[in-house]
């Protein structure tokens, strides 16, 4: 009798350890998902900078930045390349130089955008301007 108890013991400990390395796995896949958003996201709009870069003539229009980054990540703009930053790395997606940046009105170096922030991105004969007008 102690046998079968036994072993009905050491199956529930094996199922228990099956179930851990399943849910380890899709923790790893769900983090992957996050950090491809963040990147695709940074893509979009280092494209749409370019895009807006080529053209002669003017144009306006807001981005929001709601569903293009993960949680926990942020997304940093400077002339020449943008960077996404998170659980203690970067990784950087090129982009053209020939940028202006503002943040709620004033010349700054650099954005950093999060999920909710919203930006405006203005062309006018090559030349993108992009502000950060809130901040959620």
């Amino acid at each position: 009798m102690i046998e079968f108890v036994m072993s009905r013991v050491w199956m529930v400990v094996a199922g228990l350890a099956v179930a851990a390395v399943i849910m380890a796995a899709f923790g790893g896949l769900n983090d992957g998902i996050a950090e491809h958003r963040s990147m695709a996201g940074a893509g979009s709009i280092a494209d749409l900078i370019e895009e807006l870069e080529a053209e002669a003539g003017a144009a306006e229009m807001r981005v929001t930045m709601d569903g293009m980054i993960a949680d926990g990540e942020t997304i940093v703009i400077h002339p020449g390349s943008i960077w996404v930053q998170g659980d203690g790395r970067s990784r950087a997606v090129a982009c053209s130089s020939n940028i202006i940046l503002f943040d709620n009105g004033r010349t700054v170096d650099e954005l950093r955008l999060a999920s909710g922030d919203v930006i405006v991105v203005r062309a006018s004969s090559g030349t993108v301007q992009l502000e950060k007008v809130s901040t959620m």
